[in-house]
């Protein structure tokens, strides 16, 4: 059975898409917060751009359909280079499921691996990746891990989210 789920999730696509800066001038937060963050993480049926998906908050994918994970970050450091005068930027994203009891099934490094340079430093990101659920998978809930480094600044973000396949 550890097998089956091997190939399956490797069979599976798990694609990042798309990191830009985000900028958002008409939030205006009560509490400032600082430190690395997510701003946003969400399960989504489809992700159109910054800010623009359709949420899944109960997290119920279908099988046969396709589950995103959206989300913001912000709090990481990025680093003047005098040489180049710019500010470099590095992100890591590992992502990970686990079944129900615990049991790791699939687990894949460097999901994302951004690196940015630019005169400026962005003040928060978003990224979203995708998975493409088999028609065969069991129906049950799962946990996802979402991990992301600051390899900059070496600071670690976790988050734990449950998914169930129907």
């Amino acid at each position: 059975m550890k097998y089956l789920w091997v190939i399956l999730l490797f069979l599976v696509v798990v694609c990042p898409v798309g990191a830009e800066e985000v900028s958002d001038a008409t939030s205006v937060p009560t509490e400032v917060e600082t430190g690395f963050r997510f701003l946003d993480l969400a399960w989504a049926d489809e992700v159109t751009d910054y800010r623009d998906y359709r949420a899944n908050e109960e997290g119920i994918f279908q099988r046969g359909s396709r589950a995103y994970v959206y989300m913001e970050i912000a709090g990481y450091e990025s680093l003047w280079d005098e040489d180049r005068s710019q500010y470099y930027t590095d992100i890591s994203i590992d992502v990970e499921l686990r079944s129900r009891i615990g049991l790791r099934l699939f687990a894949e490094e460097d999901v994302v691996d951004y690196v940015f340079w630019d005169a400026y430093a962005p003040n928060s990101l978003w990224f979203y990746i995708w998975v493409d659920i088999p028609g065969w998978i069991p129906r049950t809930t799962y946990t996802a891990q979402v991990t992301i480094h600051d390899r900059v600044g070496e600071q670690t973000l976790e988050k734990y989210q449950e998914l169930s396949v129907e």
